[in-house]
């Protein structure tokens, strides 16, 4: 499961659980990188969200960057 939280206007924490572990990231958005990646056709939570699925079909979360 993954849970993203803002944590300001372009600061959020993700948190991954699974297999009865979890993992926290911070993530960092830049306004005017997400209006390139999205056209303001998705919110930056489900940016974030998405971005994360993708990671998890390529790595484990113990892989990922704890900030990014």
């Amino acid at each position: 499961m993954i849970e993203v939280k803002k944590k300001s206007d372009q600061e959020f924490v993700v948190n991954i659980k699974e297999k009865g572990t979890s993992t926290e990231h911070l993530v960092t958005l830049d306004e005017e990188y997400y209006k390139i990646l999205t056209d303001g056709e998705m919110t930056r939570e489900e940016l974030i969200k998405r971005s994360f699925e993708f990671l998890l079909e390529r790595e484990p979360k113990e892989s990922m960057l704890s900030n990014c």
